[in-house]
């Protein structure tokens, strides 16, 4: 039941008073006449001394009629204390009891009265006290503005729009406007002279709590738009310009709504004013479509211009990527534009609000898709400039990535929202930027390769015998083994660029390695192939080293001019010429690698093995040097006790010091000795110079470089001519200073 409804039945009750008091007035009568006929045989008693007098009996008829004017007054004010709406139950019971007591007054007066005077005022004043029983209801209002309150304070709770400190400062308003409304109503009077008195009074309370009632509305109102604000400033769908947009029709909604509630004059009115407002702002829902659209054409323009941008593309495919991404982003713009700005129900909000966002995701999907296409275009450019990739190992890694890229779309078709479109993206960039392949086959090839030549030209080598051969090929086999087995152990593929270019710098060094060991077997192979050349019978071990100025491990100690002799003439020595008992053996040897001497018998003496190689001659004839050879014949006996020759010619002899002068007789010497053409086109210095060079220099690989033709023989036969005549001149002056 309404207030409202309360004070109209209040107004109300005043018509109908006369059929209800009719009615209860003959209930009270008979409990009147009941009354007195139990309180008759004390009256009875009364008047029993005195005869009934006709006055006597006016008495009681007056009595009677008294007693039946204040029962019906009573019932009637009964009746309509229980027909006061504004009365609480307490209220009107109290006023029940009040009123009972004061008709039982009354009667008890009447019942006493000696006259009928004293009869009538009796009534009259019973009837005076009944009627000025009019109470003003408070309880009721004082409950429902309690009521009121908690039930604001009930709705700001259950918002979770608003900030805390919001909804303390909505109900701390209210409640200060519900204590002020129920004070005002406890200073009003809780009894009335008159009805009318009463009604007036009851009407005060009530309009104190038509203004916070008012308020509750006026501030229900607020909230309402508050809340709203807040659901709009939180909504990430909206523009700045959409917010404005709703936030000025709902602002006027609620503006509206506040100057019907301030007008009111009814409770209805205002309760009216406000469910309009706030029905009203609950049917604006609106739907973001600037942002949507703002979105989509940033996303065209970014792809347009990564499909620029990018290096892989041929300018055919980049002109087709263009059209895809323009239909797609025209398509789903002209979609969100025939929307609503807003609709009336909040589900039809959030439906059109998903079919908005689709549309964006459906361009989403497409520019996703050729992201991952240009990813995926990038990686295979980079597959085929990668110079350490055979062809095999470009495919295998670009099926990879295609498969990686097909992985991805699969997905991509299946996504929902824009979160799964981004991560899905981001996943597929990154499992392609796994793929980095590591280039073996080429590293192989070309050591295959490099090993096959080796081994053709071991195989066609002149010289080598078919165990050296044989030999050699299975190293270089075994190295190519070694090689290929280090490399098949790294990984084909990494995760990272900095992985793959660490491991082909591996490889790298691997092949490096390789191809210095094949070198070296090739190079031993040939060494291998010049030691063979050495008679095999040549004494090496009983020998010490040369160590005079040709010796290949004595330093070069004198220049070419030390040794020229090409001033002296040649002294003649026959052959019957007493050898010296105390000469030097002359312990040199040939070389092993010396290539052996046509049909000469081996010379046991001469230079030190490790003497380098000299200038190619022809093969080393003696037989037109009669005059050496007559000089030293074959039979000449040689002394193996005799100690080393430690030099070319001994200065710390008397005696060969004394003879130095005799025995620079080299030229004509050289030019009788020397029978071959190479070294009668060669200056005796020069020859001699290249004699006494130290035997130090090395190959570039570090091993000595070992004669190959009878070029050195020649000269060491020559060389020894020269230490035999020397000799024999030494003979000579001894003989001479023993004749003196």
């Amino acid at each position: 039941m309404k207030r409202t409804e309360k004070v109209l039945r209040y107004s109300i009750r005043k018509s109908v008073l006369g059929v209800g008091s009719v009615l209860i007035c003959a209930l009270f009568l008979g409990h009147s006449l009941v009354a007195a006929d139990e309180e008759q045989p004390v009256a009875n008693a009364v008047e029993n001394p005195v005869a009934a007098s006709p006055v006597n009996q006016d008495l009681t008829t007056v009595r009677e009629a008294a007693n039946t004017e204040v029962g019906t007054f009573l019932a009637e004010k009964v009746t309509d204390l229980g027909n006061n709406p504004n009365l609480s139950d307490e209220e009107l019971a109290a006023a029940k009891d009040e009123v009972n007591q004061t008709a039982a007054k009354a009667q008890n007066e009447i019942a006493v009265a000696e006259d009928k005077e004293r009869i009538d005022q009796a009534k009259e004043d019973g009837l005076a006290d009944i009627k000025s029983i009019n109470p003003v209801g408070k309880d009721l209002l004082l409950d429902e503005i309690q009521n009121g309150k908690a039930e604001f304070d009930k709705l700001v709770d259950s918002s979770d729009l608003l900030l805390e400190e919001q909804k303390k400062s909505f109900q701390e308003s209210v409640r200060r406007k519900a204590a002020e409304a129920e004070d005002a109503i406890q200073k009003l009077d809780v009894n009335a002279a008159t009805a009318e008195q009463a009604e007036v009074i009851q009407e005060q309370a009530v309009t104190e709590e038509d203004k916070f009632f008012k308020f509750i509305a006026s501030s229900t109102v607020d909230f309402t738009l508050a809340a709203k604000l807040a659901d709009l400033e939180a909504n990430p769908n909206l523009s700045e310009a959409e917010k404005k947009a709703v936030r000025g029709e709902i602002e006027q909604v609620v503006e509206t709504a506040k100057k019907a509630i301030e007008g009111a004059d009814s409770q209805e009115i205002y309760d009216r004013a406000k469910e309009t407002a706030i029905a009203h702002l609950a049917k604006i829902h609106p739907i973001g479509k600037e942002q949507f659209l703002k979105e989509i054409q940033e996303e065209k323009t970014a792809t347009i211009e990564a499909v620029e941008k990018s290096q892989s593309l041929s300018t055919e495919e980049k002109t087709a990527a263009k059209k895809k991404i323009e239909d797609a982003a025209a398509i789903a713009q002209k979609a969100i534009a025939a929307y609503n700005a807003w609709v009336e129900s909040p589900d039809d909000a959030e439906k059109i609000q998903g079919q908005v966002a689709a549309e964006k995701q459906s361009l989403l999907k497409v520019t996703t898709g050729l992201k991952l296409d240009l990813a995926l275009s990038d990686k295979l450019a980079d597959l085929r400039s990668n110079p350490n990739l055979s062809e095999a190992e470009q495919a295998t890694a670009k099926a990879e990535a295609e498969a990686t890229l097909a992985d991805a779309k699969r997905v991509l078709e299946k996504a929902d929202t824009e979160e799964e479109l981004e991560r899905i993206e981001a996943a597929g960039i990154a499992s392609l930027d796994t793929i980095h392949p590591v280039g073996k086959d080429l590293v192989l090839d070309e050591l295959e390769e490099e090993a096959d030549k080796q081994i053709e030209a071991i195989e066609h080598h002149q010289t080598l015998s078919e165990l050296d051969k044989k030999q050699a090929k299975e190293k270089i086999r075994s190295v190519l083994k070694a090689v290929t087995d280090a490399i098949a152990q790294l990984d084909d593929s990494v995760d990272s660029a900095e992985k793959a270019e660490k491991l082909q710098e591996q490889i790298a060094a691997e092949q490096t390695k390789a191809l210095e060991n094949l070198e070296a077997i090739v190079k031993n192979a040939a060494k291998a192939e010049t030691a063979s050349s050495v008679p095999s019978d040549s004494p090496q071990e009983a020998r010490q080293e040369f160590s005079g100025g040709v010796s290949d491990s004595e330093p070069e100690t004198a220049t070419a001019s030390e040794y020229d002799l090409s001033s002296h003439e040649v002294g003649i020595h026959p052959d019957t010429a007493p050898q010296s008992s105390v000469q030097p053996e002359f312990s040199g040897n040939v070389n092993d690698s010396e290539a052996p001497t046509a049909t000469r018998p081996e010379f046991t003496g001469g230079v030190n093995d490790s003497e380098p190689t000299m200038t190619e001659n022809n093969t080393y004839d003696a037989g037109v040097q009669p005059s050496v050879r007559s000089a030293h014949p074959d039979s000449a006996p040689q002394m193996s006790a005799l100690p080393e020759f430690t030099g070319g010619v001994n200065a710390t002899d008397a005696a060969v010091a004394e003879a130095l002068p005799a025995y620079q007789v080299t030229t004509s010497i050289l030019s009788t000795v020397d029978g071959s053409k190479s070294l009668q086109e060669q200056p005796s210095s020069s020859t001699i110079t290249q004699l006494v060079q130290p035997k130090n220099k090395e190959s570039k690989s570090g091993a000595s470089v070992l004669p190959h033709t009878g070029q050195a023989s020649n000269a060491l036969l020559t060389v020894t001519g020269v230490i035999s005549i020397l000799s024999a001149a030494g003979l000579t002056v001894r003989s001479r200073k023993k004749e003196e």
